[in-house]
């Protein structure tokens, strides 16, 4: 088993693509299964670049409906006792992430361990540059998990995997199951990430908070739930009114 299975989703990608394949590949730390599933791409580089990578890499083809469904295709595939997600415009901060990372595989095992993310191309004020994921309360109100700052024992998917559904938010619905059932977390400061910020989830507009609002109904109750709605409503002005 490999200590850490990379898992990248994408579809015609372009050179981009290159770009993170080489974050992992260039890695110190030499037990990493890469992982990328592509929903079929046409565009002609990202063959070429699957193809010119094909023996470092698991490529996977095959036809999906959205991030979270190519995420849970591949987890079919992934054998690392840890698993990181990103996405084709991503790359890892630096060549000793993944190693820098399994310092802190202690025992008893943590089951998520979390860092910062560098945001990058941001195209809204609310956007931090750099991000530091927390579990805790707080993410009941907002998404305080950036899932590219991330690192899940594969014993997370034991309970849960991503629900398909979702176009946006999935991995927030994920971290706010995770976060109930109580799993042994770590927080560091290490900067594990660069991610481009100018996805849909980075642009506050009314189809963000619909999603967020339809997820809440279906993962959290009672008091947090109800109050929840005031809250987004909330967000979706001042974000609106200010971007």
């Amino acid at each position: 088993m490999n200590r850490i299975s990379v898992i990248i989703a994408c579809y015609n990608s372009g050179a981009l693509l290159e770009r993170a394949i080489l974050s992992v590949i260039n890695q110190s730390m030499k037990q990493v299964q890469l992982i990328v599933k592509d929903n079929y791409s046409t565009d002609p580089t990202t063959i070429q670049i699957l193809r010119q990578y094909q023996d470092q890499i698991t490529w996977i083809q095959q036809n999906d409906i959205g991030i979270y469904d190519a995420f849970n295709q591949a987890l079919e595939k992934a054998n690392g006792e840890w698993i990181y997600f990103m996405g084709a415009d991503d790359q890892l901060a630096d060549e000793n992430v993944l190693s820098n990372l399994m310092k802190y595989d202690f025992v008893p095992k943590y089951k998520i361990i979390t860092g910062d993310i560098l945001n990058q191309n941001i195209q809204s004020r609310w956007v931090p540059n750099r991000f530091h994921s927390s579990f805790g309360p707080k993410l009941y109100w907002k998404n305080a998990v950036h899932q590219q700052s991330c690192l899940y024992h594969r014993d997370c998917f034991t309970l849960f995997q991503f629900d398909a559904k979702w176009k946006v938010l999935g991995d927030y619905q994920f971290h706010l199951k995770l976060y109930q059932s109580n799993f042994k977390r770590l927080e560091t400061s290490l900067l594990i990430c660069a991610c481009d910020a100018d996805g849909i989830s980075k642009k506050f507009n009314a189809r963000l908070y619909e999603e967020e609002w339809e997820m809440k109904k279906e993962t959290l109750s009672g008091p947090i739930l109800w109050f929840n709605f005031p809250w987004i409503q909330i967000k979706k002005w001042l974000k609106s009114a200010n971007n």
